[in-house]
């Protein structure tokens, strides 16, 4: 298969089943949910595309692990506490899994409680995740996800 230099848009079938997708997505959330930073970085490809939308925070775009790192510091940099739950992980298209999640957060500094729902899009080829999404909600994360997909037809 030809490696495009985005990993994010890698063009080519998609090798991994959809029951594989959703459980290297739930292994992802579970390594992270247990501070296992490095067990969620493998589960990425080295080059992996990091997207967060501008509604977030930490909205931007991030290459690679170390991208990944500095999108996640930024992020709980800003909370005293930060804990999300997976509601649901659904398998979209050939390649993508959306997990719509539940966060609850305490600002750093103010104290404020902020609670929210969102959704991850995550491609996943290979076995490895080759992009990760952050979006204000599953529609979203689907129209990126077909979006995504439909530039490889």
């Amino acid at each position: 298969m030809a490696r495009s230099a985005d990993p994010g848009h890698q063009a080519g079938p998609a090798s991994t089943s959809a029951s594989e997708r959703i459980e290297l997505v739930r292994r992802g959330f579970a390594a992270y949910e247990s501070g296992d930073i490095e067990g969620a970085l493998e589960l990425m490809h080295p080059d992996v595309l990091v997207h967060a939308s501008r509604e977030f925070l930490n909205s931007g775009t991030f290459h690679g692990h170390e991208g990944f790192l500095r999108w996640i510091g930024q992020w709980n940099e800003a909370w005293e506490s930060f804990e999300q739950e997976v509601v649901d992980l659904e398998a979209v298209g050939e390649r993508h899994v959306i997990a719509s999640v539940h966060q609850t957060a305490r600002g750093a500094g103010s104290g404020v409680v902020v609670e929210q729902d969102a959704a991850y899009l995550w491609d996943v080829r290979e076995g490895r995740a080759v992009y990760v999404g952050l979006h204000v909600d599953r529609e979203q994360a689907a129209r990126v996800a077909f979006e995504r997909e439909a530039q490889d037809h």
